[in-house]
């Protein structure tokens, strides 16, 4: 499992989630939000939270990700590499 690390832009950290960690952590790093609170944040179900909290990632559309990602104050950026 790697991860690339690339020092701070316009945009704040920038990072890659390794396959199988929860995509929910890098929404809300460090929060001690409880799920339901999340999930209003989000406007998503206290379910889907979880498959967040799980890294089930598979379970959600890339389009869908980056929005739950502006929803969680961030601003992703997509770069495709050949």
């Amino acid at each position: 499992m790697r991860v690339k690390t690339v020092s701070n832009s316009e945009h704040g950290p920038r990072h890659v989630t390794p396959a199988g960690r929860s995509v929910f952590h890098d929404l809300f790093p460090k929060s001690r939000l409880k799920q339901s609170e999340v999930a209003k944040v989000l406007r998503i179900s206290k379910v889907r939270v979880l498959d967040l909290e799980r890294g089930k990632i598979d379970r959600f559309r890339l389009d869908f990700l980056v929005r739950l990602a502006v929803r969680a104050g961030l601003k992703p950026r997509l770069k495709l590499a050949a």
